[in-house]
């Protein structure tokens, strides 16, 4: 095997885990799960998508799609729209206020990105910032409503999972 090209794989896995972790404790405070935000993020790129296709994409059964988009509906976050030539044929579409959330959650991990990005490109150091400087800055928000302090990620989760 190639070691540098090994280093390169295991350096990218980690990113993404991070990215991941942090970003589901980003949409945790907005009320949202990784699954919701695999829905929006698809449909962002589509006018309308039926419940079969998004199915196909997200290889989840109807039932958990029906559930994950029912809560995206009542958040305002998404529309079922009835197709007018076949009244069977149901099609979700993203609603304004789910462009901006979709937004606002592709910003902060584009942000995540780049400070992962910004360290002196050896080794993991930019991961190092990205985990010590986002996690640091999602540690002093202040909790959404219905959120204790004590159900915040503790960093010895971070430390586990992570490493760092």
């Amino acid at each position: 095997m190639d070691p540098p090209l090994e280093q390169f794989e295991e350096s990218l896995d980690r990113v993404n885990r991070v990215l991941n972790y942090l970003t589901q404790v980003f949409l945790a405070r907005r009320g949202l799960s990784m699954s919701r935000y695999r829905i929006l993020r698809y449909l962002q790129s589509r006018a309308e998508v039926n419940m079969s296709e998004m199915q196909g994409h997200l290889l989840v059964c109807g039932s958990t799609l029906t559930e994950l988009v029912d809560g995206l509906v009542q958040s305002g976050l998404v529309l079922r729209v009835r197709d007018q030539g076949d009244r069977r044929m149901v099609y979700l579409r993203l609603t304004g206020d789910g462009r901006e959330v979709y937004r606002e959650v592709l910003a902060f991990r584009c942000g995540c990105l780049k400070e992962a990005l910004a360290g002196d490109g050896t080794g993991l150091d930019g991961i190092n910032a990205l985990l010590n400087n986002v996690y640091a800055g999602l540690k002093r928000q202040t909790t959404v409503p219905g959120e204790k302090i004590g159900d915040r990620p503790g960093k010895e989760r971070c430390d586990k999972d992570f490493g760092c």
